[in-house]
C-alpha cells in the first residue's frame, strides 16, 4: 500500500522529477485537456476534468497525513495529486461548451496555457487569501491553497474566455 500511495501522491514520480515538481505534476491536465480539444468535445472536457478534481482531490485528502509523516514535514513538494486537482479546477470553470462548440482551436489553446499559467503563477506565489491556507495540516492542508489557486485561475481564465468570445 505505501508504494501505491506514493505513487498516487506523486502522480506516478512526476512530483519526484527535479526542480518544478508542482509544473510537472499540472502537466497530465493541460495533456488531457488538449486531448479534448483535439477531439472537440466540451462533454469529454468537462468529465475528465471534473474526474481529475474528484480523484486527485480524494486521493491528496486520504493519504496528506501518511504523506507528511513519510516526508517529514507539512505539504511535501513531491505530492503533486493536489496540483492536478487545482489545475482541473481551473479549467473546469471555463465555458467550454461555447468555445468548443465555436470551433475556435485557437482560442481553446490559448485559454489551456492561459489557465495553466495563471494556475502556476497563483500556486507558486500563494497570495492573500491563497498562502493563509498554508497553515492547514494533513490531506486539506496540501490540497486547500491549490484548489484556491485553481478557482482563482478558473475566474480568470473565464474573464479571458469572454474577452476571446466578445471578438
Amino acid at each position: 500500500m505505501t508504494d501505491l500511495r506514493s505513487t498516487m501522491l506523486t502522480v506516478f514520480g512526476l512530483g519526484n522529477l527535479p526542480g518544478m515538481p508542482g509544473t510537472f505534476g499540472s502537466l497530465p491536465v493541460v495533456a488531457i485537456a488538449l486531448c479534448a480539444v483535439i477531439i472537440g468535445s466540451p462533454t469529454v472536457m468537462f468529465i475528465m476534468m471534473l474526474l481529475l478534481l474528484i480523484v486527485a482531490s480524494a486521493i491528496t485528502v486520504i493519504c496528506g497525513d501518511w504523506a507528511e509523516e513519510k516526508w517529514k514535514r507539512t505539504d511535501p513538494g513531491c505530492v503533486v495529486s493536489d496540483e492536478v486537482a487545482g489545475q482541473a479546477l481551473a479549467y473546469l470553470i471555463v465555458p467550454w461548451m461555447t468555445i468548443l462548440g465555436s470551433g475556435d482551436v485557437l482560442s481553446s489553446l490559448l485559454l489551456i496555457i492561459t489557465g495553466f499559467i495563471t494556475f502556476r503563477l497563483l500556486d507558486i506565489l500563494k497570495p492573500p487569501p491563497i498562502n493563509q491556507l498554508q497553515s492547514l495540516h494533513g490531506g486539506w492542508g496540501i490540497l486547500a491553497d491549490d484548489l484556491l489557486a485553481g478557482l482563482g485561475a478558473g475566474l480568470l481564465t473565464w474573464i479571458m474566455s469572454l474577452a476571446l468570445l466578445a471578438m
